[in-house]
C-alpha cells in the first residue's frame, strides 16, 4: 500500500510506542522537518519543474516561482512563429547591467540573451525584451510538502524509506535518545546517497552525456 502522510504519521506512532500527547503533538513538526532535511540533502528529477510564459516588453526583472532552489536553464522562443528555441546564457547582475547600462530605451530592446540572479526572488534578463517572446524555465524546486491536506508527494511515492528514516531521526533527537536517532540518520544517509547516485546514472543514455543537474 502506498504511504500516505496519515499512514506515515501511524507508523512513527507506532514506532516510538509513546502516548504522551507532547509527543503525538510533534510528529507533524517531525515530517515537515524530514522533508526539508531531505530536499536539501537530494538532487533528484522529482525536483525539477517546467514552466511556460512569455516575456513582457519593457519589462526586465521576472518573480521567480514559489518553491525555487536553483535554476537549470531558460529558453525563449523567436522567429515568425517564436517555435526557434534559444538558450538563455546565465551571466553575473554586474555584466547584464553593463549589457544593458539603459534598460529605458526601447530602440535597444531585443530578444533576452542573458538571464541573472536579481536577489533571492527575482530574475533579471537581458536585453530587455521588445516582444512577448515565449519562455520556458526549467529550475529545482522543494517539493511539495506532505500534511492532512496533501497526502502524498515524491518523496512517499518514490522514497517512503527513506522519508520514514528521516522523520524517526527527527522524533528520537527530540527525544535524546541519540544512539536511535544516529541508526536512524545513518539510515537516512544511505537512502540519499542512493537517490544521488541514481541521479548521478539519469545523466547518461546510450548516445549522450549530459551535466549533473
Amino acid at each position: 500500500m502506498p504511504m500516505t502522510y496519515t499512514s506515515l504519521y501511524n507508523s512513527i506512532e507506532v514506532y516510538l510506542a509513546r502516548s504522551d500527547a507532547s509527543t503525538l503533538a510533534k510528529i507533524p513538526q517531525f515530517i515537515e522537518h524530514a522533508q526539508y532535511d531531505l530536499n536539501n540533502e537530494c538532487k533528484t528529477i522529482g525536483q525539477e519543474e517546467y514552466i511556460v510564459s512569455t516575456f513582457i516588453p519593457g519589462i526586465d526583472v521576472y518573480q521567480k516561482p514559489i518553491g525555487w532552489r536553483r535554476n537549470i536553464s531558460i529558453n525563449v522562443g523567436s522567429g515568425t512563429t517564436f517555435n526557434d528555441r534559444n538558450i538563455l546564457d546565465f551571466g553575473t547582475y554586474e555584466y547584464l547591467r553593463i549589457y544593458t547600462p539603459n534598460p529605458s530605451d526601447n530602440t535597444k530592446w531585443s530578444l533576452p540573451k542573458f538571464y541573472a540572479d536579481y536577489g533571492f526572488l527575482n530574475y533579471l534578463v537581458a536585453p530587455v525584451p521588445d516582444l512577448a517572446y515565449p519562455f520556458e524555465l526549467c529550475y529545482m524546486k522543494v517539493p511539495d510538502l506532505i500534511s492532512d491536506q496533501n497526502q502524498t508527494n515524491w518523496w512517499t511515492n518514490f522514497s517512503p524509506n527513506v522519508l520514514f528514516s528521516a522523520c524517526m531521526a527527527q522524533a528520537h533527537t527530540f527525544l535524546e535518545n541519540y544512539d536511535k536517532a544516529a541508526f536512524y540518520k545513518a539510515q537516512t544517509k544511505e537512502g540519499t546517497d542512493k537517490i544521488n547516485a541514481e541521479s548521478e546514472l539519469r545523466t547518461v543514455d546510450r548516445s549522450s552525456v549530459r551535466q549533473v543537474d
